[in-house]
């Protein structure tokens, strides 16, 4: 039964707002873990989980989010010197858990 409803969402046509909307279900392709880590990126279960995108954990569930590239959108494409500069900030994040009581099995490698 739920394929035969995701089928029938793919063959729809939505149009939100004079924008017309086709939606497409597809699996992520198992090569998005090996493009983060060749990114020298967190792993895609950390807060910014995505490579592709600025998209947080925070934001996650709220629905009323917004796709696109314009700077007033809320999920958009990472700038690059942005990424530097989260990246730049890990070893210091990275020494505070080092001085912290929390056991190794809890910290990440």
């Amino acid at each position: 039964m739920l394929t035969q409803e995701m089928e029938q969402i793919e063959k729809s046509i939505f149009n939100i707002n004079g924008t017309i909307i086709k939606l497409k279900f597809s699996e992520f392709p198992s090569d998005m873990k090996m493009l983060v880590f060749l990114a020298g990126e967190l792993p895609n279960s950390a807060k910014y989980f995505s490579t592709f995108a600025d998209v947080s954990t925070d934001k996650l569930l709220d629905v009323n989010i917004s796709f696109g590239t314009e700077p007033h959108i809320d999920f958009r494409p990472w700038q690059y010197h942005k990424r530097l500069t989260v990246a730049e900030k890990v070893p210091e994040i990275t020494d505070k858990l080092d001085k912290t009581q929390l056991a190794p099995s809890t910290k990440r490698s």
